[in-house]
């Protein structure tokens, strides 16, 4: 395939050159071609990397989970919508820290998650769900307890997370500190309060919390926020921590500084 090819196509061309382990045409060419091409290859340094580990590993543990006699068509035109769904959501902090805190979003460029990308319950549950409504599972099993026990899985901060999600009854109070960037605590308030399972409170600068909502597409206008250092209850704050810490060497302007601090201000 030429460049040429590419700019006698329609608007917005699709070009999946897959072969390996060189492309039917280069990534950089392809892209330079025209504006509005969208390009994928087989090739894990570009975007768009279209690799086998991003649906193999997940269609064989839901697989086996259910004790699946064989995989069928199904299965994997589940996986492959479950892998669809996930790149329309937000990277985890995790995926975008391995890349240098690159933003991901949904676009031309980033049409798949990545690999390393730990929000895998959706392929797996697809591909056991599917197994059991096509009767080749021989360890059926509930899709709603088979996502609890991957959760668990997956380690103990996501299982307090999940029973705080989960929990019945009165909503819980969990306030949200910027540390690194404000949309890392905006992500968890907006699932809280769009679950009503819980109140959030966001600490930081009203500036910087209004642009990562904005950026995530979600309407916080009703959460709190609160920066502590523009806080009334500053300096009540500050006294208290100094009494609780001051024989600890902590000094009472050091107290002043900390609570300046989201980290600090939010226990």
């Amino acid at each position: 395939m030429t460049p040429d090819m590419i700019r006698s196509m329609g608007r917005y061309p699709i070009v999946f050159a897959l072969a390996t382990p060189e492309p039917e045409i280069g990534y950089e060419a392809a892209m330079g071609s025209r504006r509005d091409v969208i390009v994928a290859t087989s090739i894990d340094r570009h975007p768009n990397a279209v690799l086998d580990l991003l649906s193999f590993p997940y269609i064989f543990r839901g697989a086996l989970d259910v004790q699946a006699t064989r995989i069928t068509e199904g299965m994997m035109v589940a996986a492959a919508r479950a892998l669809a769904g996930l790149a329309r959501e937000d990277a985890v902090e995790e995926v975008e820290r391995a890349y240098e805190d690159e933003r991901f979003s949904f676009g031309p460029d980033y049409l798949l998650p990545k690999p390393i990308d730990r929000a895998s319950c959706a392929r797996v549950v697809a591909v056991a769900r599917c197994a059991v409504e096509e009767g080749v599972a021989r360890r059926p099993t509930d899709a709603e307890t088979y996502e609890e026990r991957l959760q668990v899985r997956m380690g103990t901060g996501r299982e307090m997370m999940r029973g705080m999600i989960r929990a019945p009854g009165r909503p819980t109070c969990g306030s949200f500190s910027r540390r690194r960037r404000a949309r890392r605590s905006c992500a968890p308030a907006a699932c809280w309060w769009t679950r009503g399972s819980a109140r959030p409170i966001l600490l930081g600068p009203e500036d910087e919390v209004a642009r990562a909502t904005e950026r995530l597409h979600v309407d916080l206008s009703s959460v709190p926020v609160i920066d502590p250092a523009r806080s009334p209850r500053l300096e009540a704050y500050a006294e208290e921590y100094f009494r609780m810490r001051r024989r600890r060497g902590v000094l009472r302007d050091a107290a002043s500084r900390r609570l300046r601090q989201p980290d600090y201000y939010a226990p």
